[in-house]
This record gives structure tokens, C-alpha cells and sequence, in this order.
């Protein structure tokens, strides 16, 4: 299975400048809301409200929801990845990007169905993977392989407990065709042939917001034509 999400350097809520060293981040990690949102909510209001928000709760949640979108197409994600097309695209040097196509290779033997349209993925993290959110040389020659030699208090590095939560948003909502909002989802669903991913680590009470570095996902870097890099300031 191979999954494909759009980003770019000036999304405030994923920040995904920050992958190198931070892994994907949802917009629940900079959201302020409820990390219980989820369970509150319930599953299917909140694919609904992230696919197509029904109302300004929706919108609320769609402005911190726990899911990162990723699409069947590459085309469709380089879609988002270039603001509707309206952005040419270039391929970047390291550093030099604004524009992100990540990309998620999983094995399909790995993924177990939990329910309609539900499926889970374990894995371990990959620590020898971070490198410096910025290329300031001496974060990458002093702080960098400090990062890369620790070992993950969850998986130690090698054990699969790691987990991502994968919906099939078409498979999953047309088990649900009367809820609110349902058949605008669906309809938007197929023509970007979305899938949502939930991180589904658990951090004390709450699932985590982020998938740490990993073999599973990398990335291809791209910088709009025009566009000038921001300036951003990194501790790492």
C-alpha cells in the first residue's frame, strides 16, 4: 500500500518543516482542544467533520483534528501539495523546500482490518533517521547523533509497538449512510481517494498527535516557483 499527502512549509498547525527531527504532526499537537475529541465526539463525526465539517463545531474540529489526510493518488496529493494547482512546483534541495510530498509505504500483509474500513499498522521507530530541523551545522554535528543514539522508551527500537490507525474513508462511511454530512463525505472522499491516519500511540492518558521517524514514510521535497524559503527559528 502506498499513500500519498501534500504539505507545505507555511501550515502553522503541521508544521511539516519539522519532520526531519519531529516525525508527521497532526494538527491536533498545536490545536488547544480536547485530546479526548475522539472519544467524545465519536470515530465517525469526527471523519465526517475532517472530510467535510457539517457545521462551525466542524470547523473547529477540522482546525485541530487528529487525522493527517493522505490520498491513493499521487496526482491528488501533489494537488494539495501545490495549493489546487496553482502553485508550480520545483524539486528542492535540502533545506531549501517549501513544498512536502510524503509518502507512506506500508506492507499489506503488516495491516490488520479492526472493523469497516478500519485497519491498523505496528512498527518501530527509527531514531537513526532525525537530523536537524535546521541546517545549522552545529546542531547537526553535536545535537543530531545524540538524538540518533537514544533508544525509544516504547518499541527500544525494534519491537512493533508503534501503531497508526488507518481509515478507508469510502470502505468506512458508506457503513454509515444516514449520519450528518455522510453522503458530501463520501462524495469527497472518492474523488480524492482519501485515506485518514490516526496516530495511535498513547502518551500517559492520551494518543499521541505525531508518527515519530520511521522506515514506513519518507518524504519528497519541493519549493514553489517564486517562493522564497522563510526564515524559521529551530532549537534543533
Amino acid at each position: 500500500m502506498i499513500l500519498f499527502r501534500g504539505d507545505n512549509i507555511y501550515n502553522k498547525r503541521t508544521e511539516p518543516y519539522l519532520y526531519r527531527c519531529d516525525g508527521l504532526r497532526s494538527k491536533a499537537f498545536n490545536g488547544n482542544q480536547d485530546p479526548r475529541n475522539i472519544e467524545i465526539i465519536g470515530l465517525s463525526k469526527t471523519i465526517i467533520n475532517h472530510i467535510n465539517p457539517i457545521d462551525k463545531y466542524g470547523e473547529m474540529y477540522y482546525d485541530a483534528t487528529d487525522f493527517l489526510s493522505f490520498s491513493e493518488s499521487r496526482s491528488k496529493a501533489l494537488e494539495w501539495c501545490s495549493d489546487k494547482n496553482t502553485i508550480v512546483l520545483e524539486t528542492a534541495d535540502d533545506y531549501e523546500e517549501t513544498r512536502y510530498l510524503f509518502i507512506l509505504n506500508i506492507n499489506e500483509a503488516e495491516i490488520k482490518a479492526i472493523g469497516n474500513g478500519l485497519y491498523i499498522y505496528s512498527y518501530n521507530c527509527n531514531p537513526t533517521l532525525k537530523r536537524s530541523n535546521s541546517n545549522n551545522p552545529i546542531h547537526e554535528a553535536v545535537l543530531i547523533p545524540q538524538l540518533q543514539s537514544r533508544i525509544c522508551p516504547l518499541c527500544e527500537n525494534k519491537h512493533q509497538l508503534h501503531h497508526i490507525i488507518l481509515v478507508n474513508t469510502v470502505e468506512y462511511l458508506n457503513f454509515y449512510p444516514d449520519h450528518v454530512g455522510c453522503k458530501d463525505a463520501i462524495r469527497n472522499s472518492i474523488e480524492d481517494k482519501e485515506w485518514l491516519i490516526l496516530p495511535y500511540d498513547y502518551e500517559g492518558n492520551f494518543r499521541s498527535t505525531r508518527i515519530p521517524r520511521a522506515d514506513f514514510w519518507n518524504v519528497e521535497l519541493f519549493r514553489g516557483f517564486g517562493e522564497e524559503r522563510p526564515k524559521l527559528n529551530h532549537i534543533i
